[in-house]
């Protein structure tokens, strides 16, 4: 019925006293029914977002004088927005956002329109820069403005919190912005949402951004070129989101931080040192600091196990800086936890079995630290996935949900050779165990096996002694197998060849021996897969057998086998040289070869002006 009205020009031009439409998410498609709407002069609200309208802005639409809210987000309009749209002064709501829209940004939007209140642009085509009045006078009503997903570029406006003073939410990630952060921004007292990700803005954040934006909820700066340090105050808020990953920040955590509750700190990949208080506790859902240069112990204090939020902790990534010491014992009350990163610091000291406690694990990274002794046996008792596996497989399997993972939530993890980030939503079905470049000893246990939904497994770079446990064909959701660079002994079991999944696969620098699988995956492996293992023989239609090992200290991205030929060449230049050189010195301190050079010479040279063929 409804596709049949707006189909009908005739039906909608009857409606010419209406004042309200709205047909918003009903999967209306065709062009857009200009022609009729265009008529309704009284229409005050028009809403057809979230269908599939397609075509352009017409210009009659700013022949609707009265309206006051036009909603036309996410159909598939395309081209620019017409200037009519500047004759309706009444308007109070104006999205467009998620549509085709091209074109210079429109800033004559904020011009004679004293009642607007929410702006959505995002996610469009627009480009140019963002402009406002230059009137001081001119202060605007709009508490909501979404720019973001455009190619808007240049500077913000230096006045924008005087214009703007009732923003509550301001968001213009992912454009092409640069230049300092305004610090008229200070002046917005009602901002709670300040949202400047992936950008290009410069210099340090505004120095009383906590003074004066005091409702100030999420603060999300990341991926940014930003410097300096976090400015005092945050303190007297209570964010729920600090996000600054990406910059070029520095300075310590300091005791400021003890007061906070975020639900996400993220201070990934920036210049930050020091040790962290020891009243900095976790009672977040995310906490990420890899990449800086932390140093110090993680303190048992770091986990507030007298907090019941502590239930919900989702994620802890460490990575990358120089903690020190073992892992606190109250890390394996985090019953929650999904995700634990703690992957080159300077960790030592025996895995615990207590770190089995964390069930809910499905991605595990201690790589390139110093653990030492076995590897727990317990680790089966881990989800790995398992729980998101038996949820899509299992009918009558219910999945208890955790907390929504964000969508600019990033966990890196060595996975098919290579270290692969994983964001958003893709992190609720991957799963990882990397234990690769410590000392562990012993054998591997045949428990991991049972890991039938684990996507990725590193044990290379270690001291790990015995057989390939048969178990691993059990691993059917594996991906990546990386067992190198250790002591294993014995062959390497048959039946991994049932394992379709598997795209690298890795046992090089071991003790194994006899004849390698080669059906299936391991039709596609050659030499990097197996050297250094002198008693390790493979066959296939297309590899052949191994030649002699070549040494860990040449295994890289090169074919070393091959020559290199721009080694090859300055080698050669090298060589000219130093003959050429020797040559004259002897010609120089020699008179007997210099008289025989300087002849050699001159016998030539006749010859050839004597001989027509030279």
């Amino acid at each position: 019925m409804i596709i049949n009205i707006f189909h009908s020009c005739e039906v909608l031009a009857n409606l010419s006293k209406l004042e309200v439409l709205k047909v918003s998410y009903s999967s209306i498609d065709g062009a857009f029914p200009y022609e009729g709407l265009c008529k309704m002069k009284k229409l005050q609200e028009l809403d057809l977002a979230g269908n599939h309208f397609t075509g352009t802005l017409d210009m009659c639409l700013g022949n609707l004088t009265s309206l006051q809210k036009l909603d036309l987000s996410d159909n598939l309009l395309v081209g620019i927005i017409p200037t009519s749209l500047s004759n309706q002064t009444s308007l109070r709501y104006f999205k467009l956002s998620g549509n085709n829209l091209v074109g210079m940004f429109p800033n004559w939007l904020f011009v004679n329109k004293p009642k607007l209140e929410v702006v959505h642009l995002n996610d469009n085509f627009f480009s140019g820069t963002f402009e406002l009045p230059l009137d001081l006078n001119h202060k605007m009503e709009v508490t909501d403005l979404d720019l973001s997903n455009n190619q808007i570029q240049g500077k913000l406006p230096i006045n924008i919190g005087f214009l703007l003073p009732h923003l509550e939410n301001f968001d213009v990630s992912g454009n092409m912005f640069d230049g300092h952060i305004p610090n008229s921004i200070v002046e917005m007292s009602s901002l709670f949402g300040l949202f400047l990700r992936d950008n290009n803005f410069s210099g340090e954040i505004p120095e009383h951004i906590f003074n004066g934006c005091t409702q100030l909820g999420y603060l999300m700066i990341d991926n940014n070129h930003l410097n300096g340090t976090i400015p005092n105050g945050i303190g007297k808020l209570n964010p729920a989101v600090l996000t600054a990953s990406l910059n070029n920040l520095e300075g310590a955590i300091t005791k400021e931080f003890c007061n906070l509750s975020l639900d996400i700190l993220d201070l990934r990949h920036n210049k930050f040192s020091g040790e962290l208080p020891s009243c900095f506790t976790i009672p977040w859902h995310y906490l990420f600091l890899q990449g800086n240069s932390f140093s110090g112990t993680i303190n048992e204090t770091l986990i507030d196990n007298s907090n019941h939020d502590i239930r919900d902790m989702q994620a802890i990534d460490l990575s990358d800086n120089k903690f020190t010491g073992t892992i606190p014992e109250s890390m394996y009350k985090l019953k929650s936890l999904r995700f634990l990163l703690l992957a080159g610091n300077q960790l030592h000291g025996k895995l615990s079995s207590k770190l089995c406690q964390l069930q809910n694990i499905d991605i595990l990274d201690l790589s390139r630290n110093s653990f030492t002794g076995s590897i727990p046996s317990c680790l089966n008792n881990i989800s790995f996935g398992k729980t998101y596996f038996s949820s899509h497989y299992d009918p009558g399997f219910k999945l208890t949900p955790f907390k929504a993972i964000p969508d600019f939530t990033e966990v890196q993890l060595v996975t098919k050779g290579f270290s692969l980030s994983y964001k958003g939503a893709t992190l609720e079905y991957m799963s990882g165990l990397d234990l690769s470049s410590n000392h562990f000893t012993g054998e591997i246990p045949h428990q991991i096996g049972d890991l039938f939904a684990l996507h990725a497994l590193n044990l290379s770079h270690n001291y790990l002694s015995g057989p390939i446990p048969e178990s691993f064909q059990k691993l059917e959701s594996i991906e990546s197998l990386d067992l190198s660079n250790n002591n294993l002994s014995g062959q390497i079991p048959l039946h991994l060849e049932d394992l379709h999944s598997m795209a690298v696969f890795n046992v090089s620098y071991n003790n194994l021996s006899g004849k390698a699988p080669d059906k299936g995956q391991f039709g596609t492996f050659d030499e990097s897969n197996y050297k250094g293992n002198l008693n390790l023989t493979w066959s296939n239609s297309n590899r052949g057998n191994a030649s002699s090992p070549l040494s860990p200290m040449n295994d890289g991205s090169k074919n070393n086998s091959a020559i290199d030929f721009t080694a090859f060449y300055w080698s050669f230049a090298a060589s000219y040289v130093m003959v050429l050189v020797a040559s004259i010195m002897m010609l120089w301190v020699n008179p007997h070869w210099r008289k025989e050079w300087f002849y050699f010479v001159q016998r030539y040279w006749y010859k050839c002006f004597g001989d027509a063929s030279c």
